[in-house]
Formats: C-alpha cells, structure tokens, sequence
C-alpha cells in the first residue's frame, strides 16, 4: 500500500519581489528622464552658441565688403578723383540700379567696382542675410550706395555722405550688429528711426542741403559710421544695415 504524503507546505508571498521591481523600474526611468533633460538643456545652450557664432561670421563678412568699399574710395580719392567723380557703376545691377556717373571719366579710373579704377568686385548680400519676405521691392537683395542721406556728427554739418546701406536685413542679424558695435537695442529691438526717401543712389549728384537725417530722432546714432535701425516710415518695421563709406 501506497502512502501519499498530503503534508502542506506555506508558499512564500510574492508581493515584496513584486515591489522590489517595480521600485527598480521607476528609479531607471527618473535616471533617464534627467539624462534626457540634461541633453536637451545642453543641445539649447550649443544651438545658441552655434547661432551666435553664425551671426558673428555673417557681420564679419558684411564688415569686410564695407571696410572692401571705403578703401577703394580711399584710393580713388588719393589718385586724384574728385567726389563727385566717384562712380559705382556695375552692370550687375542693371536695369533697376544704373549707377552711371556723367561726371565719371570713360576709362572707368574713378568706378570704385573696376579693376581700372577701385579694383573692388560687387558682391551680392548673401539671402541668410535677409528677412523673409523681402519688402524693399527692386532694392531687395541688393547694397545701395546713396548720396541722400546725412548722419550727424559725420563730415561737415550741411552735406550729404555718401552711405552704403542693405534694407530688409533679418532683424535679428541686425540686433546683434548693434551689440558688436556696442549700440543699445531699446527694448531688446533695433532704434527705429524716420529717414525719409534717401534721395536716391548716389551717380555724382549732391543735393545743396541734407533733407534726410539719420540721428535726429535716435540721438545715440549722432556721430556712428555704421548701425541697424528698423524704419518707421515707408513700411513700419523693415531693417535697413547703413555704413558711411565716404564723409562729407
């Protein structure tokens, strides 16, 4: 005859197993979640860093072409040319910017944009240089050298100078060209200022009186060869870069 032994023996509880892992898993998730974070906070920090840098190498590049303008000038003006001789004629830029100075001599000696003259190359703004969309019309996309304009503090009180300006720059290039340059952004926006219709690009042609002040209205730009603004005229709140490149 055959015994079975019935004996019953106590089954271990399960439930602090159970809970030992459950605990393991909601710790490797909050490891993760704050690995996660720490990444994200860092990319941001990198992103900025990386944007700035990009901003510094564009005005770098805008800075060179302007430094590029107002040493062929220079030479120009050493050679003997006169002022209103200074032509910055380039077929580039035909039909909507014809730059042709009458006052220019034919062998091209006074054109800033030739190898017979200023030995300067007419460059095109790079488009990350701009805004999106462009407003300016035929001058988007494109430096304008004007006579119509007059800063403060620059040349002599009743004349023009003679300015290079690029509108519809992005504004955030041109927040951070004021930083470099060391000029206050009110508001943490570019000065704005009411600089009227500029008087058209410069081909030889002085205008007797200065109708078109950039300064009046913003007096901390009295006085500065370079700036960004954001205009309040015209269409509110494009940004336009100026440089004088020769003062008169």
């Amino acid at each position: 005859m055959i015994l079975i032994d019935y004996q019953l023996r106590p089954v271990k509880p399960q439930h602090s197993t159970e809970h030992g892992n459950v605990l393991f898993i909601i710790l490797i998730a909050v490891i993760l979640f704050a690995a996660l974070s720490y990444a994200i906070t860092n990319s941001n920090r990198t992103n900025s860093s990386v944007s700035n840098e990009t901003l510094d190498a564009q005005i770098s590049t805008i800075m060179n072409y302007v430094s590029g303008v107002r040493g062929a000038i220079t030479l120009l003006r050493a050679r003997g040319c006169e002022e209103n001789q200074i032509s910055f004629y380039t077929p580039i830029l035909l039909p909507t910017h014809n730059y042709t100075n009458p006052n220019s001599p034919s062998d091209e000696s006074c054109n800033v944009f030739s190898p017979r003259g200023g030995g300067l190359s007419y460059v095109a703004p790079n488009i990350d240089w701009l805004d999106d969309p462009c407003d300016a019309t035929d001058s988007c996309g494109r430096w304008v050298v004007t006579n119509g304009f007059r800063i403060p503090n620059i040349g002599i009180t009743a004349n023009n100078d003679i300015v290079l300006y690029l509108p519809d720059i992005d504004r955030q290039l041109c927040r951070r060209f004021n930083d470099k340059i060391g000029l206050v952004n009110p508001s943490g926006a570019a000065p704005t200022d009411n600089f009227g219709g500029g008087g058209g690009i410069s081909t030889g042609n002085f205008t007797t009186s200065a109708t078109f002040q950039i300064g009046d209205e913003h007096l901390p730009l009295a006085g500065l060869q370079e700036f960004c603004i954001q205009r309040t005229n015209g269409i509110p709140g494009n940004h336009f870069l100026f440089a004088v490149v020769m003062a008169r």
